[in-house]
């Protein structure tokens, strides 16, 4: 694979990672995390309803703005966008094209994470939450069930957004 172009907007904390003319993965910092557009990912491996992927992640979604990559598009677009650990989980899933992985993975994801200067907190360490409960079976059980709350409560903000910005596109 060819050497790894990207430009990066200080301005927006945007980064667009370019493979050749037609494919890219578009990166945006946001909360103190780096986020990956899970459409462009699903470009790369040719999914032929790349926006759709999404709905099949288990992993926090987040709808962020990014950059049109088009030379015919000049502006912004929102986009689902996802965490490492959620482009890890999908990318480790296909095992195919190994160029691909190798390229996504060792390039795009740490030199995203080196120009916003963070490293990310691994997920299971994000979703600690202290609850005083008798014994460890309930605490587990308690901690399951928020951290599934919580995942509802952030698809449903998600498709709360849409909604408004198609509606506001309407009127």
């Amino acid at each position: 694979m060819n050497e790894t172009n990207f430009v990066y907007n200080e301005y927006d904390n945007t980064m667009v990672f370019t493979v050749d003319s037609k494919r890219h993965v578009r990166v945006a910092y946001d909360d103190g995390r780096v986020w990956y557009a899970m459409c462009d990912i699903a470009k790369l491996y040719q999914y032929r309803a790349p926006s759709k992927v999404v709905s099949y992640l288990q992993g926090e979604i987040r709808l962020l703005r990014v950059p049109h990559t088009s030379q015919n598009v000049r502006g912004w677009t929102n986009c689902k966008c996802v965490t490492k650990d959620t482009v890890i989980e999908f990318v480790e899933s296909i095992r195919t094209e190994p160029e691909l992985n190798k390229w996504l993975l060792r390039e795009v994801i740490p030199k995203a994470e080196q120009k916003f200067g963070i490293t990310q907190v691994p997920k299971a360490e994000r979703e600690t939450t202290v609850i005083k409960v008798n014994d460890e079976q309930n605490t587990a059980k308690v901690t399951k069930q928020v951290s599934l709350l919580l995942d509802m409560l952030d698809q449903f903000i998600i498709s709360a957004v849409s909604l408004r910005q198609e509606i506001q596109r309407k009127t």
